[in-house]
């Protein structure tokens, strides 16, 4: 037969073999219409059985591209459509001092070289005259006493008045932006003094996120080659999502989605 398998056609050689040593042993001719009957029959098993074992093997799945993974995430929370979010936080004016408190020693100091450079003059003079060094002595060092004095004095009053006096700052305004995209976003950050800063996330980076001090940063990223970890550390440096920020919230949960998709 034309179609059938090597496996097909060995076993019906041994099984021509096999009849035609018992036709021959029995002494009786086999009916030809009815040993093609019986071979059709049993090749049309043989099929049947090998149809079957192929049906039962279990199918694979084709995995996702993760592309179309970010894709459903993105149409999931924006609707498949680029969006971009600005927010404009005002920072609340702070007080601060110009120095830390603490004594200037600068008179103090003075005071005590001063106090060492008279001595040794009185001392010198002693070896001269008695009388005149110990006066010259006791005189300066009176007069170093008193000058001390009048140091730690000045001193206690200029950090009296440090405290007292202290630096206001001015309210200002930081401007932040998001471009979202399906596969990456772009964040743009103006300071106060006017300072852009824009960065590319691909979302294939983020590894992790936390906040600090009021905002919602990256803790870590993904890194595939050192080359790219001077860009990384800008990036991780710079982006950030203020919590006060009233769709903040939709942006941490989209990343955060995202997140849960590169632990995978």
């Amino acid at each position: 037969m034309k179609n059938s398998s090597p496996t097909s056609k060995n076993d019906n050689q041994l099984w021509n073999k096999y009849l035609t040593t018992i036709y021959q042993e029995q002494g009786t001719e086999p009916d030809s219409s009815i040993t093609q009957k019986f071979w059709k029959n049993y090749e049309n098993l043989i099929q049947q059985n090998q149809q079957q074992r192929i049906s039962s093997l279990p199918q694979i799945q084709q995995a996702i591209p993760v592309d179309q993974l970010y894709q459903n995430i993105f149409l999931k929370y924006w609707n498949g459509v680029s969006h971009t979010i600005t927010y404009d936080q005002q920072v609340a004016p702070q007080n601060s001092t110009n120095d830390s408190v603490t004594f200037s020693m600068t008179s103090t100091t003075g005071c005590f070289a001063m106090l060492g450079v008279c001595m040794l003059a009185a001392w010198m003079a002693s070896v001269f005259d008695v009388g005149l060094g110990g006066f010259i002595f006791f005189l300066f060092c009176g007069f170093m006493v008193i000058n001390f004095l009048f140091g730690i004095i000045k001193d206690i009053t200029n950090t009296h008045y440090s405290s007292t006096h202290k630096k206001v700052t001015p309210t200002y305004t930081l401007h932040y932006s998001y471009q979202i995209n399906a596969d990456h976003l772009i964040f743009t950050k103006i300071d106060q003094h006017k300072v852009k800063k824009t960065v590319r996330l691909d979302y294939v980076k983020v590894k992790s996120l936390a906040v600090y001090d009021g905002e919602l940063r990256l803790a870590s990223m993904h890194l595939f080659s050192m080359r790219d970890l001077w860009k990384d550390y800008i990036i991780q440096k710079n982006f950030c999502i203020p919590v006060s920020m009233p769709q903040g919230q939709e942006i941490a949960d989209f990343l955060q989605e995202i997140l849960i998709l590169n632990r995978a």
